[in-house]
């Protein structure tokens, strides 16, 4: 059951953690483009349409990878 659980987590985990990363760069990107290219409305856009998607996929990312960590059963490091 734990083994089943485990992959569950970590598939769900490497999905979120992929979309979050493409969101982020995506975000980036287009306000670079924006930036260099000087228009402020591409920048302001690109902030009105990616930030929230990029938070909210940051908090999947953040909460899968604590239950992924109390899944496997790991213990934290004194470290």
């Amino acid at each position: 059951m734990r083994t089943t659980l485990d992959r569950i987590v970590t598939g769900l985990f490497a999905a979120a953690m992929g979309i979050f990363l493409l969101l982020a760069i995506a975000l980036v990107l287009l306000q670079l483009v924006g930036v260099v290219t000087v228009q402020p409305a591409l920048v302001v856009a690109a902030e009105t349409w990616l930030k929230s998607p990029s938070i909210l996929a940051a908090v999947a990312v953040a909460i899968l990878g604590y239950v992924l960590f109390n899944v496997r059963g790991e213990q934290p490091s004194d470290g």
